[in-house]
């Protein structure tokens, strides 16, 4: 499924919209979703990526994240590791989800700015379905 948002961002009371997409796989007990948004950066071409998951109450690591840098976050196959890191609640302030995140703009990685599309991006949606496989085999093993 593509989802496709468009973000506003303001500055000098400027407001400037840029496009991104969005791909959501939804297992039971978390999703994972891969971002691809665009920001002009110098001379590298603008795509961005990155890589989330949401891990919902029932599953078996949710009681276990502290932070991005926990056992936890580590042991999750992220590219460059854990580099957004969000507790979030719903409106009677229960947990709700955790929300993790890794980016593909690290020192060595500027091949990844140049894909501008996700038939180019292979290698960052084999990184999303390695996460995807993980959470599940984590959430199994402890059933």
């Amino acid at each position: 499924m593509l989802w496709k948002t468009i973000t506003m961002l303001t500055g000098s009371g400027n407001m400037n919209w840029n496009e991104s997409q969005k791909w959501k796989i939804v297992e039971g007990n978390f999703c994972v979703v891969v971002t691809h948004w665009l920001r002009p950066c110098g001379d590298r071409p603008p795509n961005r990526w990155n890589v989330y998951a949401y891990i919902y109450p029932k599953h078996t690591l949710f009681d276990k994240f502290a932070n991005a840098y926990d056992d936890v976050c580590s042991s999750l196959p992220m590219h460059g590791g854990v580099t957004y890191f969000q507790k979030h609640v719903d409106n009677d302030g229960k947990p709700a989800s955790i929300e993790i995140g890794c980016d593909y703009g690290h020192l060595g990685d500027d091949r990844y700015s140049e894909y501008a599309t996700k038939e180019d991006a292979t290698s960052v949606f084999r990184d999303a379905k390695e996460l995807i496989e993980c959470l599940k085999m984590k959430d199994k093993d402890a059933n």
